[in-house]
């Protein structure tokens, strides 16, 4: 099928890749443009949808199936990590040190790890999550839908790592998955090349373990030291702790339980 409607969150699919697009109650918010400008408005026509109410589109990284499509969206404002400026400007090249990603066509907004941005009725949040490529961003909707791009794919149900050829930093991916486990309360999960799924608890299972190991190895190293190497410990991990989370909060509540283990109390 070229398209469908994940809980009411239509899906424009190109065969090999998918975009996404919401109604934002006065504009439409497309996640990434497709392969081609005619192909991304025959999906939008099916759908009954006008690309010309598409006003902001949000770019999960710019490789040509990302955004092939934004000739097809000449009112849309577009967003993009900060980080893949880099990749536009001739900066940091994309595969084998020689092969360079197209800068876009229209203007853009260039946004931040966390940063909100209010859309109409749709607060979305910018999530850094970079290894696929330097300013790869995943974008989280009104706390529940999150649009991941190529950071990770389902195989059987299960966020996998795949795709490594094709990767920059495959172990900066790693990262950036464990940063996404944290997330709570997702009821979709979607992907640009494997689809999505709404059981994001069992689709991160695996990862979830990771986030509780790294966030244990800190708890013992806790453990290991002095008062006084601990405050320094304290001011060095905290850091790494944050780039496991979404934002602050989780993050200052995964280094308390952290803490208090180390001083043999039940978190």
């Amino acid at each position: 099928m070229c398209t469908a409607r994940a809980n009411d969150f239509p899906i424009l699919n190109f065969g090999y890749v998918a975009s996404y697009v919401l109604d934002a109650g006065d504009s439409l918010v497309a996640f990434d443009a497709g392969m081609g400008k005619n192909t991304f408005l025959a999906r939008m026509k099916s759908l009954n949808l006008e690309a010309s109410t598409v006003l902001n589109v949000c770019f999960t990284h710019f490789d040509p199936d990302h955004v092939g499509g934004i000739g097809a969206l000449p009112n849309a404002r577009a967003h993009m990590d900060k980080a893949e400026v880099s990749m536009l400007d001739g900066t940091v090249p994309r595969l084998f040190g020689k092969v360079f990603s197209k800068p876009l066509p229209s203007a853009h907004e260039t946004l931040e790890d966390g940063q909100e941005m209010l859309i109409g009725n749709a607060i979305i949040r910018c999530i850094s999550t970079p290894g696929h490529t330097a300013g790869s961003m995943s974008f989280l909707i009104n706390d529940s839908i999150l649009v991941v791009g190529d950071e990770k794919n389902l195989k059987r149900g299960k966020a996998v790592l795949d795709f490594k050829l094709l990767s920059m930093d495959n172990e900066q991916r790693k990262e950036s998955i464990i940063k996404l486990a944290g997330l709570k309360g997702i009821r979709l999960l979607c992907t640009a090349h494997s689809g999505y799924t709404d059981d994001f608890r069992l689709a991160m299972q695996g990862w979830v373990q990771c986030m509780q190991e790294s966030s244990s190895a800190i708890s013992n190293q806790w453990k290991d030291v002095s008062a006084f190497d601990a405050r320094k410990i304290h001011s060095r991990n905290i850091s790494a702790v944050v780039r496991l989370t979404s934002d602050r909060e989780p993050a200052l509540s995964i280094w308390q339980e952290s803490s208090s283990s180390s001083r043999g109390s039940m978190a």
